[in-house]
Parts: C-alpha cells; sequence; structure tokens
C-alpha cells in the first residue's frame, strides 16, 4: 500500500502547465515568502488538470526530516488534495471547504479553474463575501459547493443569498502535532 503525506503552509501557488522552468518556479515561490524565512527550499508540482499545476514548497531541512520519520511513497499539498476533488466532480461552480478555521474556495467555470483563494475563516460572512464576489466576477449563475460538515446555520444563512446550493464531501484533513516541522503542518485524511 502506498504511503500519501499531506502537508500544509502557505508557500503554493496555481501556474500554467510547463510555462515555466524549475528556477523560475522557485522563485516565484521565494518572491511569496515572509523576509523570516530565509532557509533554502524544496519545491513540488502537483498536476491539477493538463493546463494547471499547484507550485508549492516547503524547507529543505523540514522535507528531509519528513522523508526519515514519515518513509511515504508520495507527498501532496492539502490545497492539491481540495482542488483535485473538486475537479474531479466535473461540474462548474464556486467550491468551499471550511475546516479547522481554514476556508479554500475555487471556482471553475466552462470547465476550467479561474481562480483559487484560501484564508482564516473568521465568520459565516466571509463564506457569503467570497461567493457573491465570485459568482458576480466569472457567472451569477454558478451552483455553489459547500463541504457537507459545514453547520446548518451557515447553510441556512447562505440560502438566503444563494438559492443553487448544494452539498458535497470533501476529504476531511486535521491537523496533526507537527512541531519538528516549522514550515509545514502535516495533515491527516479520511
Amino acid at each position: 500500500m502506498n504511503k500519501k503525506l499531506i502537508v500544509e503552509n502557505n508557500l503554493s501557488t496555481l501556474l500554467p502547465n510547463g510555462a515555466y522552468t524549475n528556477r523560475l518556479k522557485e522563485e516565484i515561490i521565494n518572491s511569496s515568502k515572509l523576509d523570516l524565512e530565509v532557509e533554502p527550499i524544496t519545491v513540488f508540482q502537483d498536476e491539477i488538470t493538463d493546463d494547471i499545476v499547484n507550485v508549492w514548497a516547503c524547507n529543505v531541512r523540514d522535507f528531509l526530516k519528513l522523508r526519515e520519520n514519515h518513509k511515504f511513497d508520495s507527498l501532496d499539498h492539502s490545497s492539491t488534495v481540495f482542488m483535485k476533488t473538486c475537479v474531479a466532480t466535473g461540474k462548474d461552480g464556486v467550491f468551499i471547504n471550511s475546516q479547522e478555521e481554514k476556508l479554500e474556495l475555487l471556482v471553475v467555470d466552462k470547465g476550467t479553474i479561474q481562480v483559487y483563494n484560501s484564508f482564516t475563516q473568521r465568520s459565516y460572512a466571509d463564506i457569503l463575501y467570497y461567493c457573491l464576489l465570485y459568482r458576480k466576477e466569472y457567472n451569477e449563475k454558478l451552483s455553489v459547493y459547500l463541504n457537507s460538515d459545514l453547520d446548518r446555520t451557515t447553510v441556512q444563512n447562505l440560502k438566503k443569498y444563494i438559492t443553487s446550493i448544494e452539498s458535497i464531501d470533501f476529504p476531511k484533513m486535521e491537523s496533526k502535532n507537527s512541531d519538528s516541522y516549522p514550515s509545514i503542518s502535516l495533515k491527516t485524511c479520511e
């Protein structure tokens, strides 16, 4: 059985597949790092579709420690798991995954990924704001797909403004204690 490890951090970006060299990808990721993050990084690429890749990184020391401690066969970024799940539905829409105070949004219109965003969720108003913004920006007829374990009150409040809301099962990911990996958070996935 293949052991897959899922990590999460803020060093990721969507890029056109094949449009950038590995060196340029590393420079793009480095430009988004905080000034305090000066350690060398290793850059990864997860294919989302034939046209789009998720490029992400972690510091080299954490990667080597992960490999030594966990003996994994593959390594994915948590955003990759979310985006692949959305794309696999074959549906257009605004996909929203809210887990552990993190909100992820992916907009797919006419079979093409338009935008991905993630941030710390503060209230249902955050979800509503981004749903309305992205539908207005891309296609007001897009359905909204929410993770099925989102609380009922939030869903009811959203339905006051958006009628085309459906539930979808995203893989549930929970943080594991990862004090020994400063640049990443480990995830377990159901």
